[in-house]
């Protein structure tokens, strides 16, 4: 036989085979033969991708089947009829025995679809053009299957909808228009609307898999619930629902209750939360438009915190300093004396004040016993089920960690728009975000190495114990704190990370929560003069005057940074270390709060610094950083939108800031500045870029401050080049007593003069003035 024709033979037979085991279930009046559906074999997904909770099967992502062999169900107003074995009919109840794929189509006034397979049964409906209701159920219930695919006819519109009340005693316990106790898997190009009259729109008890397909679902409870995980690879969203958008609920195992997004359009509007995972929830891609519980303009009411604790907030009001200037007198002459008593205490805290802190002023008493202990179950964000009254209003929300690693996200939140009980991770993706709360908030780490991040309202932008700052550029609006790192003493560091201490350990490390030491009897001194100064230290030398918790720290190392707040700026209870990137800072004008706030130590040893606020409680960089740091306090508030510029003896810029806020205090710091070198503060003028922050340029017209020799570390100065020294060391509790140089070897020149520009400067007036500085 010719070789040739042979090899066509075969080929010939080969795909006929292949066909044959491709066919839907061949169905006839008489007998139904089941084609065998095949178990995952290959993943579209990277088996070593810590970013893949799920690595979809080729099975969930086959839409495709062959309408000439599978069985047909027809649905006819108030019954149907089916060709298939597989299929029985009583009444409005059409009942899948047998494993296979049925053609669904025609509408059911008043019935129900019910999947009741064997165990290892895999069974796919497609729906084109069906569209069932039901009185006392749900519209489709899945009984048992091994797997239950769904697949959406391309072009086809279907809807679900179900009973507002369900028969009792269904030992099912369906809660959704499409409810399955098994998996359950949706693809396919068609449309699929879904009323959720009782509690969910889709509901699943294992995993609930969706490929593909546009839903509009509105629902009285979750839109989209898979109690062991929710994955979702593509498809378009409407989600309309009175708790949250997407859930992920199982408590009992710490492996399940997971979310992962790969792709999709999403429009949530949700009462609860937008996106829900009682564990992980990892996105990788997609576009997400969330409303959360109304919106920010519902968030809740804040009052300011300054004792930290997890970062929750807290009822002590800070202090009106708007009018108070901390630092010491020019004159070298003590700081005014903290207000007392006719006999010299200070004021005593009424006692009447049991359901709220008593706000207080400096010098007042500070006797924490009247705080509220701390109650780990204060802050349990674990997801409420149906039976409970409150509803989480979060945008994005998991009990674990949240990793976003690309997407376009705009959410707009009552309550935080992305929280986790434990960690977030910011590797990509676009955030436009509105807040009634937090833009940002993880009890433990908030770790952001890349993406864009807007939020444009917020009560505090960024939060957690710790944050980890790499890479990306953020932009935020805060009412309170713009980035506050918070809640250390809730938690111990092992080998594993934090922690969450127990309620006695919290007890131990929090002062608020230690009962007070009897005085009434004489008490022995054991303190060595060394270990009470230095208690001293750690106690009064700190921003705020705090106490620096353990394992609470701000890291910066690169990308950009800009803070609006009308708190704290950045605040760590803390220490702040800066080693890359670009951070301006925005902070308050009143006088309670500062651009700088950290209870610890503060540091920068590259990167660029440019920290704006009030006076009163002003901070800066601790005396011993590494890079040189200059602040300057002004005697009075300067107006927004006043260009402030350095230069070096050559009049090019080395730093320039356009401010869109008032301030009276500034906290510079470039890796171009050194100690020893000379440099010229001015006010106001031009540069060559529109940019907000510049380090490289020409300033022309700019009103000349004065010279200033920089030293190691911090140098602290008056607008006219004085040396400053502060009683909030650095600006503030810590970081030194500002600049030490002994300026009358470099007098400061005199204020208004015009900055140098290449027009007007000859060689001669340029060398005059390099002498002169």
């Amino acid at each position: 036989m010719n070789i040739h024709k042979l090899k066509h033979r075969l080929c010939l037979l080969v795909l006929c085979i292949a066909l044959l085991a491709s066919g839907c279930t061949q169905t006839s009046e008489e007998t139904t033969s089941s084609t065998e559906v095949s178990e995952p074999v290959q993943s579209v997904s990277d088996t070593n991708n810590p970013n893949q909770l799920h690595e979809y099967s080729d099975y969930e992502l086959d839409a495709s089947y062959d309408e000439n062999n599978c069985a047909v169900i027809t649905l006819s107003g108030s019954g149907a009829s089916s060709n298939g074995t597989g299929v029985s009919v009583s009444g409005s109840v059409v009942t899948i025995t047998k494993e296979g794929s049925y053609l669904i189509s025609g509408t059911l006034d008043d019935g129900q679809i019910v999947v009741d397979a064997d165990k290892t049964d895999s069974v796919q409906l497609i729906l084109d053009g069906a569209s069932i209701s039901c009185s006392n159920s749900s519209a489709i219930l899945v009984r048992q299957a091994d797997k239950v695919k769904v697949t959406l006819a391309s072009g086809s519109q279907n809807s679900l909808s179900d009973a507002e009340t369900y028969l009792s005693g269904d030992e099912d316990n369906p809660d959704a228009a499409l409810f399955s106790k098994d998996d359950l898997i949706i693809n396919g190009d068609g449309q699929l609307n879904i009323t959720g009259n009782y509690k969910h729109g889709i509901a699943g008890n294992d995993d609930l898999v969706i490929t593909g397909g546009t839903f509009e679902i509105t629902s009285k409870s979750h839109a989209l619930r898979g109690k062991d995980s929710v994955v979702i690879s593509s498809g378009n969203f409407t989600l309309t629902s009175e708790k949250d958008g997407i859930q992920a609920s199982n408590t009992e195992d710490s492996t399940k209750g997971w979310v992962q997004i790969d792709g999709g359009d999403f429009l949530i509007v949700s009462d609860g939360d937008g996106i829900q995972a009682e564990t992980d929830l990892v996105i990788n891609d997609g576009n997400f438009t969330i409303t959360s519980g109304g919106g920010s303009e519902n968030g809740p009411e804040h009052t300011s915190n300054m004792m930290g604790g997890r970062g929750m907030g807290g009822a002590m009001s800070r202090p009106d300093m708007s009018q108070t200037d901390m630092t010491r007198p020019d004159d070298g002459s003590a700081p005014p004396e903290a207000p007392s008593n006719e006999n010299g205490t200070p004021p005593e805290i009424p006692s009447d004040a049991d359901s709220a802190p008593a706000e207080l002023t400096i010098g007042e008493s500070t006797d924490t016993s009247q705080f509220p202990a701390f109650d780990p179950d204060d802050f349990d964000d674990a997801s409420t089920d149906d039976t409970e009254n409150t509803v989480s209003t979060k945008g994005i929300k998991a009990s674990n960690s949240i990793t976003i690693n690309g997407g376009n996200f705009t959410i707009d939140s009552a309550d935080d728009s992305l929280h986790s009980n434990y960690e977030i991770n910011i590797n990509e993706g676009s955030f436009q975000i509105q807040t009634g709360d937090d833009g940002m908030h993880a009890d433990a780490y908030l770790n952001i190495s890349g993406g864009t991040i807007d939020i444009t309202e917020s009560y505090e932008g960024l939060e957690a114990v710790i944050i980890d700052i790499s890479g990306g550029t953020i932009q935020l609006v805060a009412s309170d704190d713009g980035v506050n790192a918070a809640g250390g003493n809730d938690f111990e560091m092992t080998e594993d990370g934090l922690v969450l201490k127990s309620t006695d350990e919290t007890t131990a490390s929090d002062p608020s929560q230690q009962t007070a030491p009897d005085t009434s009897a004489p008490q022995e001194n054991t303190t060595s003069e060394s270990t009470s100064q230095t208690t001293q230290e750690k106690t009064f030398n700190r921003g705020g005057g705090m106490m620096a918790e353990e394992n609470t720290q701000l890291t910066i190392s690169g990308g950009s940074l800009t803070v609006n707040a009308d708190g704290d700026g950045l605040d760590s209870n803390g220490n702040i270390t800066i080693s890359g990137g670009n951070v301006i800072v925005l902070g308050p004008t009143s006088g309670a709060d500062s651009a700088l706030d950290y209870d610890g130590d503060a540091s920068i040893s590259a990167g660029t610094l440019a920290a704006l606020g009030g006076v009163g409680m002003a901070q800066s960089i601790d005396s011993s950083s590494d890079q040189a740091v200059l602040m300057v306090t002004w005697d009075q508030t300067q107006s927004a939108g006043t260009r402030l510029t350095l230069c070096d003896q050559n009049g090019q810029i080395i730093f320039s800031l356009l401010p869109d806020k008032d301030y009276q205090t500034a906290v510079i710091s470039t890796d171009s500045m050194t100690a020893s070198q000379t440099l010229t503060l001015y006010t106001g003028g031009t540069t060559n870029s529109e940019s907000q922050l510049i380090t490289m340029g020409e300033l022309s017209d700019g009103t000349k401050l004065c010279d200033v020799t920089l030293q190691e570390g911090l140098t602290s100065i008056s607008q006219d080049g004085s040396e400053r020294t502060q009683s909030f060391g650095g600006g503030g509790f810590k970081g030194g007593g500002g600049g030490r140089k002994d300026f009358a070897a470099n007098p400061p020149s005199q204020n208004n003069e015009e900055a140098p520009t290449q027009e007007n400067t000859t060689e001669s007036e340029a060398q005059a003035s390099s002498q002169n500085s």
